[in-house]
């Protein structure tokens, strides 16, 4: 895995099986625009000039394949600050002196649930210092040589948490009503935006609202950005055996009414209040994704 954020040995042998894949387009997952946006100390990150050299080994590995490659950009916020995959991905434990806790932020002083840690939440300034960081992200993304970005608003992390009403309680101008609670991810958007001016990037659906959705959706669209989206189908049933303690991205919330309720078909779950096209999404992946569409 990374060493401070740079790709090693394994990371090349891990892109080179989807090299010689005959894939159109291949990412880097989950690279840390800072330190404290890592999930994990494995994470790769992006937030050094010392980080570009690596990189161009994945991208340079690709196009040796003519295969075009990409790289989401993401900062973790309140689910940072956790132990590798394989040893659990739980929040590390104060007593770890090897690989020790790091502070987490968030919109709000909430924690992602009972026993975990608090975030701080992000003062005006903290939030202005991190979009300039997905900025200079994108430009050492565009010196590497990526043929594309991808900003991850998924998964509660940190440009999600922003979005979502139950983890942003701010009474400033980035929290409140829908608008307010756009404001930080859309100023992320066009601060990226300045250094690609003209190369499409990708925008992974992000909240937990399809009004929300509806309205990024929309914005986005204006960027010519790229979406992953989702066809709805009012018959498309949900197999019985899918695994509601097992819906990874969704929040516990969303969780939990699944686990109530137990839809079974897609309009069903999309009619449940906080299910959404990242729900849908998932929810289609134990379908074989029939209904997944990529709007361009």
């Amino acid at each position: 895995m990374a060493v401070d954020g740079h790709i090693q040995d394994w990371h090349i042998a891990h892109h080179s099986r989807f090299a010689l894949g005959g894939m159109a387009l291949s990412f880097v997952e989950a690279t840390g625009v800072t330190p404290e946006g890592r999930i994990t100390y494995g994470c790769t990150g992006i937030w050094d000039d010392n980080h570009v050299l690596g990189l161009k080994k994945i991208v340079n590995l690709y196009k040796s394949q003519n295969i075009a490659v990409g790289i989401q950009l993401g900062h973790a916020g309140r689910r940072a600050s956790c132990v590798r995959l394989l040893d659990g991905g739980q929040s590390i434990s104060d007593k770890d002196t090897v690989e020790p806790p790091w502070g987490i932020i968030g919109p709000s002083a909430i924690a992602e649930r009972e026993g975990y840690p608090v975030p701080r939440s992000m003062s005006h300034k903290k939030i202005m210092k991190v979009i300039e960081a997905f900025k200079a992200a994108a430009k050492r993304a565009l010196d590497a040589g990526f043929d594309t970005i991808e900003i991850h608003g998924a998964h509660g992390y940190l440009i999600h948490s922003f979005f979502s009403p139950i983890s942003n309680q701010r009474k400033d101008q980035y929290g409140g009503n829908l608008r307010r609670r756009m404001t930080f991810p859309l100023m992320v958007t066009e601060a990226i935006r300045e250094i690609w001016p003209e190369i499409p990037y990708i925008s992974k659906e992000i909240d937990d609202q399809l009004e929300i959705n509806a309205h990024y959706r929309g914005y986005l669209k204006k960027q010519n950005a790229d979406i992953l989206a989702f066809k709805r189908d009012e018959n498309l049933k949900i197999p019985q055996n899918v695994n509601y303690d097992d819906l990874s991205g969704l929040s516990n919330e969303v969780k939990s009414k699944f686990k109530q309720i137990r839809p079974k078909t897609m309009g069903q779950a999309l009619r449940i209040d906080g299910i959404t096209p990242a729900a849908a999404y998932i929810l289609l992946s134990h379908l074989k994704r029939k209904s997944i569409k990529h709007i361009a």
